[in-house]
């Protein structure tokens, strides 16, 4: 699981603690900003959020690959 959430959005709270009940692979990124959802493509930081989201499919698939 990877969630991304804005910090000023206000659902930081809620998200950092389904994000710990989660099972692995999982990872969690609080971006500056209000932006939520696909909303958080349309900022400055959208180049980055995608980048990461990538990072971690590919990970996670060499990771499952090597099961």
């Amino acid at each position: 699981m990877e969630s991304h959430t804005s910090q000023g959005d206000g659902l930081a709270a809620k998200v950092r603690e389904q994000f710990e009940k989660a099972q692995e692979p999982k990872e969690l990124m609080i971006l500056e900003g209000s932006a939520h959802a696909q909303f958080l493509f349309q900022t400055d930081q959208g180049d980055r959020l995608m980048k990461k989201i990538l990072e971690f499919l590919s990970e996670s698939k060499t990771e499952a690959e090597k099961k």
